[in-house]
């Protein structure tokens, strides 16, 4: 199953592939795609409580850190720089310092997810086995 449209997603959401290609080239979204697109949710939502286990002090940042966070929209040009952050090979967000072992899989998941071949992307059975596998360990994490 794939999907048909270019683009139909926001620029922080896109993937590697989606946006570095040649001029020949007619990129469309796959699963693969999907994939980068889902990991990068993963961060947004997760990012507040995967912040506040790792650090009292890091609790304090902001909820729902986007996709190229380091970028924000109120900067001029703003849709550009993330573009060129993606065809750079920048991944949307880097792995917090002082993970614990369970968040530490997580990110490698993620790091994975956001690979630039998109055939090294896990596939979303390995994904949701991944998660079902953790589920205790992540919860339990979590509720730190």
């Amino acid at each position: 199953m794939t999907t048909t449209s270019n683009h139909t997603a926001t620029i922080r959401y896109l993937s590697f592939d989606l946006v570095s290609y040649d001029d020949d080239d007619d990129p469309r979204p796959t699963t693969a795609s999907d994939v980068w697109a889902l990991a990068c949710i993963g961060w947004e939502v997760g990012y507040f409580v995967l912040t506040s286990i790792i650090s009292l002090m890091q609790a304090q940042f902001i909820y729902s850190k986007p996709p190229y966070a380091n970028i924000p929209d109120s900067k001029p040009n703003a849709g550009f720089r993330i573009m060129t952050a993606i065809e750079d090979g920048r991944p949307p967000a880097t792995r917090p310092p002082n993970c614990t072992d369970i968040i530490s899989g997580l990110w490698s998941l993620f790091e994975k997810c956001w690979s630039q071949d998109p055939s090294e992307r896990p596939e979303a059975v390995a994904i949701c086995k991944f998660l079902d596998d953790n589920e205790e360990k992540l919860i339990a994490e979590l509720e730190k």
